[in-house]
């Protein structure tokens, strides 16, 4: 995280949880970075699954909004706005490495470069 000069943050849409868990890690990059304008990109993952959607659109948007970051929806099942896909669409600088938080079950952490 202490390398990284842009952050992805993607949580799924069919949890409130994984959401909410978004506000700590974004506390956290801005106190490593001791920057609270670092880039930031929010991704509501599972859009195929809308029919279990339990964020809704605008609230997440909101909090985008609020965070001065971009709001995308995607899906990585049908590689819609595939998250790791975006991040190399918005790193216009070769020095920039945007980093992937995962919050799903998994809890798991990927380079999206």
């Amino acid at each position: 995280m202490k390398a990284g000069h842009g952050f992805l943050l993607v949580f799924s849409i069919t949890s409130q949880a994984s959401l909410a868990e978004l506000k700590t890690l974004r506390d956290e990059i801005i106190r490593m970075k001791d920057d609270p304008n670092i880039p930031i990109v929010i991704v509501g993952n599972k859009a195929d699954l809308s029919d279990q959607r339990a964020v809704d659109r605008a609230k997440a948007f909101a909090i985008s909004q609020l965070w001065h970051a971009p709001y995308y929806e995607a899906s990585a099942r049908t590689r819609s706005m595939y998250p790791c896909f975006l991040a190399q669409q918005l790193d216009h600088h070769e020095n920039i490495t945007f980093w992937c938080r995962l919050t799903n079950d998994a809890h798991q952490k990927s380079e999206c470069r």
